[in-house]
């Protein structure tokens, strides 16, 4: 691709609403990455489990964390805000594909084959948001695979939620990681990548907040990088991972920890 030819790129969505980050994010990359998105795809969820009975599946299932989300909703407001993708018009000019996304095993949801096919004949990229876990042939059909962010370091944090180990953990730094999606979790190549100040973050929210906020230059910095001829992105080795964290390691006693910590936040506001 030459640098005067734009990068095309797919936006694949599971959702109606789109988190704000996410939509100044799609708009930085087409200001400023010599990008333009032709089309996108909303991938509505499968009828059935798309988790599958594997270790992962069971862990994602058992235990919502309702605690957690009680209390993030009740202490700090949830920073994130989204607009219907119906609403984002700047994206009115690409082509709307709708598909059910189909059950994977042992976890995950896969995007058909056709869907897939029209994504690599039009698109160079996809920009991933919300879609479950990806398994198959939309992760190396097209050119450059499928780029998702996971609002952490996954040289040290992986899984899920977003920000509340390095909240409850005291971290001084946390990072933003756009990877090119493998079939295994939060484990892609890294693409791009930013360091985010968690210094004085004393709540999950501002931590999440801050995270969010590195969003669109990470987006940005990524698709440049994949148009450089030269750029390698990097694959974390096994043992060099971080710790895989799932909904059920919030017990109740990292619930209350969390609570204290955050009414502790409180006090420094």
């Amino acid at each position: 691709m030459s640098s005067s030819t734009s990068l095309r790129v797919c936006f694949l969505t599971g959702r109606d609403e789109i988190a704000d980050w996410m939509v100044a994010s799609l708009r930085r990359i087409v200001k400023d990455a010599n990008v333009e998105i032709p089309l996108v795809v909303h991938a509505s969820e499968p009828d059935e489990n798309t988790l599958g009975d594997s270790g992962i599946g069971s862990h994602l299932k058992e235990h919502c964390s309702t605690g957690v989300q009680y209390v993030k909703n009740i202490v700090r407001r949830d920073p994130q805000t989204h607009t219907p993708l119906s609403n984002i018009e700047w994206l009115g000019s690409a082509k709307y594909l709708p598909c059910k996304a189909e059950p994977s095993e042992p976890f995950g949801v896969t995007i058909p084959s056709d869907v897939v096919e029209a994504v690599a004949e039009t698109c160079d990229a996809v920009v991933h948001f919300q879609v479950g876990i990806l398994q198959g042939e939309i992760l190396t059909q097209p050119t450059h695979g499928v780029l998702s962010f996971h609002h952490g370091d996954i040289r040290q944090y992986r899984g899920t939620p977003a920000g509340i180990w390095e909240f409850l953990h005291d971290e001084p730094v946390g990072g933003v990681t756009l990877q090119r999606l493998t079939p295994k979790l939060d484990a892609g190549y890294i693409v791009a990548f930013a360091s985010v100040n968690l210094s004085d973050a004393h709540s999950w929210a501002e931590v999440r907040r801050r995270l969010f906020y590195a969003s669109p230059n990470v987006l940005s910095n990524g698709l440049q990088n994949i148009q450089d001829p030269s750029f390698e992105p990097v694959l974390v080795p096994d043992e060099e991972l971080g710790t895989l964290y799932y909904l059920s390691d919030l017990t109740p006693r990292i619930q209350a920890a969390y609570f204290l910590k955050e009414v502790k936040g409180l006090f420094h506001t």
